[in-house]
């Protein structure tokens, strides 16, 4: 189950080379997770890793606050998408989620119970040039 931790927070979104979005689903997610790790950092979470790649297996961002680890992972769709960003998240997704959250705990010999997997679900408006960005802590 997912629990919404009922942080928002609206980032604008300045264009790139003169582009602000791209249609393909890669740079649509590469775009959120700098987003993503953007709003971590200014709420105080540093930031050891994006993109981590254990094996076949990939967490998006790995952050630090205080004595907890959090492996991010996130989701980003239009604000006009039928499909809303944290239903993405399917159980063959959050399967794999857990086994790298496992191999990177494992690798850096972290204690489980120092680790939390949090979900973030960004939705962009296009027209108005902003990102929602809602974090789901815990999810599971």
């Amino acid at each position: 189950m997912i629990y919404e931790a009922n942080i928002y927070h609206n980032l604008k979104l300045k264009p790139r080379f003169g582009v602000l979005f791209m249609s393909d689903s890669y740079n649509l997610g590469r775009l959120g997770e700098k987003l993503a790790a953007g709003y971590l950092s200014h709420r105080g979470y540093e930031i050891i890793a994006t993109n981590k790649q254990l094996g076949h297996k990939e967490i998006d961002i790995i952050a630090k606050k205080d004595d907890l680890f959090i492996v991010f992972e996130v989701k980003t769709a239009r604000s006009d998408s039928s499909v809303k960003p944290e239903e993405q998240l399917n159980t063959l997704k959050i399967k794999r989620l857990k086994k790298a959250s496992m191999l990177y705990c494992f690798e850096k010999k972290i204690s489980l119970d120092k680790l939390r997997v949090d979900l973030l679900a960004i939705s962009l408006n296009y027209e108005q040039k902003m990102a929602n960005i809602k974090h789901f802590k815990n999810i599971f």
